[in-house]
């Protein structure tokens, strides 16, 4: 479980924004990693702090859907 979140918190971990969107942790580390190589999720903003990557709480309001997997095309597998 998570630290609870603090009332004027804007910056959550993985673990926190997994629990804040009732998510799982493994899907909020498919997100990020797509925002990190530029794939998908454009509106999520990510901070570096030491090794960890810290999610925008307002960027998680603010982000209708938040893709975890790329679509492939008809016939393609992985």
């Amino acid at each position: 479980m998570a630290r609870p979140l603090k009332p004027n918190q804007h910056w959550l971990t993985k673990d926190q924004a997994a629990e804040y969107l009732g998510k799982s942790r493994r899907l909020i580390d498919m997100a990020v990693n797509l925002k990190l190589r530029n794939l998908a999720n454009e509106n999520l903003r990510l901070k570096k702090v030491g090794n960890q990557i810290l999610i925008s709480l307002v960027s998680l309001d603010e982000t209708p859907l938040i893709r975890t997997r790329l679509a492939t095309k008809k016939g393609q597998h992985h």
